[in-house]
């Protein structure tokens, strides 16, 4: 497990960690930045992947942008951009499943406490009126025993989820 991810013995569920301003989310976070355009009087300071831009601010507002824009695209367009958060997710944060994420946590404590499929099947609210929804729900409980070890897997590396 990650140093950066502190005492995990500390925090009673995994809620509790992910909201502590110190881990969880914040580990996922890109470094906060106060502004991405200012004014600067001098080149003096400019680190490899800062510019100084001279603006007539007089002009139209739509040719400004366009030339920004032109210029930012000339500039950038072998750049592909790099995460600077400490800890970087599996995928993409609108691709995360969250409800996913929780009924693989839930499967795995239903199962540390020794409940067997059919009963976490019931726990869940899966569909069990007949054999074939059983079996399907079954697939299902044992799909998220399958993500959550592979979950624990990734932030043993230190990716998220």
């Amino acid at each position: 497990m990650p140093r950066g991810f502190g005492n995990l013995r500390e925090f009673l569920t995994f809620e509790e960690w992910w909201r502590h301003p110190e881990y969880g989310f914040e580990l996922f976070c890109e470094p906060f930045i106060e502004s991405y355009v200012q004014e600067t009087k001098s080149a003096r300071g400019l680190t490899d992947s800062e510019i100084l831009l001279k603006v007539n601010l007089k002009g139209d507002r739509d040719m400004i942008q366009r030339d920004m824009k032109l210029l930012l695209d000339k500039m950038t367009e072998d750049y592909e951009y790099q995460s600077a958060a400490r800890f970087q997710p599996s995928a993409p944060m609108k691709r995360i499943q969250i409800e996913r994420i929780k009924n693989s946590r839930r499967v795995w404590e239903l199962t540390k406490e020794g409940k067997t499929q059919a009963e976490i099947v019931s726990i869940l609210g899966l569909p069990e009126a007949d054999e074939n929804q059983l079996e399907s729900s079954i697939r299902r409980v044992q799909r998220y025993k399958s993500a959550y070890k592979k979950s624990c897997e990734q932030v043993s590396k230190g990716t998220f989820p």
